[in-house]
């Protein structure tokens, strides 16, 4: 079987549109979410970038005043490995926060349907 006789399952790119837009669309026929402010998402992913990396820095510093500062070196070890594990943990909350934070304030909402019964107003039994 040649490489050209595959079919492929990529849907054709629309010029107008392009690849972004493509994307844009599949997730509203998903219902799913649509980006509304692509520029308010780079700047939440940029802000959050740069609170991890000052936070990281600030952990650094005081990791290495306790050693500078203590008079052993096997008294700082727990706060350097109690910081060591916040850190992991943050660098790896990282990308979900931003996903969370993106979609909360950057994306819109398909709204629910008429079969949800939640939004929808029981009559009265009186």
């Amino acid at each position: 079987m040649s490489f050209m006789s595959k079919a492929t399952s990529d849907p054709p790119v629309d010029l107008e549109k392009g690849v972004t837009g493509l994307k844009a669309a599949a997730t509203e026929e998903e219902g799913q979410f649509a980006v509304v402010n692509p520029r308010l998402a780079t700047c939440i992913r940029a802000t959050l970038d740069v609170i991890v990396v000052a936070y990281s820095l600030f952990l650094i510093g005081v990791t290495a005043w306790m050693v500078k500062v203590s008079d052993n070196w096997w008294d700082p070890w727990p706060a350097v490995l109690i910081f060591s594990a916040i850190m992991l943990w943050a660098f790896w909350m990282t990308p979900k926060v931003k996903d969370g934070f993106v979609q909360k304030y950057a994306m819109k909402r398909t709204p629910p349907s008429d079969n949800d019964v939640t939004t929808k107003l029981l009559p009265s039994k009186e």
